[in-house]
């Protein structure tokens, strides 16, 4: 951990903060109440909360890089994190932001987001909620995560088990619960559910703009936020690793490491899946590795220059189906309802099997048993 200076009370509740500072140059008219013992705060060096009152019962975690809180209230009960990364923008004016983290469970804020008025978040709901025919509790309380240059309208509820991903919009008004939001779209409503894919947004602020201004950057110069899985933190085994890390300094060591450390554009980035791409059993076998390839070989060796393209295509397209298959299988382990089901349960069944005996499929069939252990496979 970088050098810092650090405030211990006779609770061993323990703040960290930059050496140079004072603690009252980074609260201002703020305060951490500690009710509890074994807290740990840390405050990176241009950390900075000004009207904010945190309060933490017992062994919980408050880690703050270098964004600005105003008007915010965090209550925090036990074995929790509140994790708030770097060059984050909550909107001072108007009503604050409000943190409710029950025990065990974590609220964790990426880089470069973007957080209107009156916002509010809550992993519990707090009252229990039986199943009347088993006696079992459906309710139990579940972790928020959001990801980095995120924008969040005004009058925003985050729920328990919510996750939006890196680069995502959330309308005003929304209410989000127990559901994902995935990279470079637009959700809004109540429920909050997804409007629009293939979006990415800006934090440049239009309302003072002349006819001028808007001519300028009615197109963006650059495209930086195209998003991928290739760094993905699952959501689901980060918040395992938390929970079984029993040690409270074992876990400030994880979070330090793993998150703030980690300051990879796509470390929460999960892209849409394809809402067509799957819908049939003839879609699923020309999505086959199989397919793709034999098709790619017939089109290229119709001439010279083709030929001679062919490796390059043929690896561009072995690479892109094993970067798409890697998502497929991060996102049925977060979410297992996206599980495709077998091609035979589709209308399209015998049509799909048709496809299956056409040369361009036993050409990338043949390719691939000859060297399995090259292309991989379907």
């Amino acid at each position: 951990m970088k050098q810092m200076q650090s405030y211990k009370d006779d609770k061993n509740n323990i703040i960290y903060y930059a050496l140079y500072k004072n603690l009252d140059e980074i609260l201002i008219n703020s305060k951490f109440e500690f009710s509890g013992s074994g807290n740990i705060v840390f405050l990176d060096e241009n950390a900075k909360l000004e009207n904010c009152t945190i309060c933490l019962k017992q062994n919980n975690i408050f880690f703050m890089g270098n964004s600005f809180l105003k008007k915010n209230v965090i209550v925090m009960w036990q074995d929790s994190l509140c994790y708030i990364g770097h060059h984050n923008y909550f909107n001072p004016h108007g009503q604050g932001r409000n943190f409710i983290i029950s025990a065990k469970t974590n609220v964790i804020i990426g880089n470069f987001n973007l957080f209107s008025i009156n916002i509010w978040f809550r992993t519990s709901d707090p009252h229990l909620i039986y199943d009347k025919k088993t006696n079992k509790r459906i309710n139990h309380t579940k972790s928020i995560f959001i990801g980095d240059n995120v924008w969040v309208g005004q009058d925003c509820a985050f729920l328990k088990g919510v996750f939006v991903a890196t680069g995502a919009v959330i309308g005003a008004c929304s209410v989000l619960s127990n559901k994902t939001y995935y990279s470079n779209t637009i959700n809004a409503g109540v429920p909050c559910k997804e409007l629009k894919q293939n979006i990415f947004w800006k934090n440049f602020c239009d309302q003072d703009w002349d006819d001028e201004t808007s001519k300028k950057y009615e197109f963006s110069v650059d495209n930086n936020f195209d998003f991928n899985e290739n760094e993905f933190l699952d959501p689901k085994e980060l918040d395992n690793k938390l929970l079984n890390l029993k040690d409270i300094r074992e876990k400030f060591d994880f979070v330090y490491e793993k998150l703030y450390l980690n300051t990879h554009k796509n470390r929460f980035s999960l892209t849409s899946p394809l809402k067509n791409e799957y819908r049939g059993a003839v879609f699923r076998v020309k999505n086959m590795l199989s397919y793709k390839l034999g098709a790619c070989l017939i089109s290229n060796s119709k001439s010279f220059s083709g030929v001679i393209a062919l490796p390059f295509k043929l690896l561009k397209i072995a690479i892109k189906h094993k970067r798409q298959s890697t998502f497929y299988n991060n996102l049925i382990n977060i979410h297992p309802k996206f599980i495709l089901p077998g091609i035979e349960s589709y209308s399209d069944y015998k049509e799909a099997l048709h496809y299956k005996n056409h040369l361009s499929y036993k050409l990338g069939f043949g390719l691939i048993t000859s060297s399995k252990r090259y292309w991989g496979g379907d």
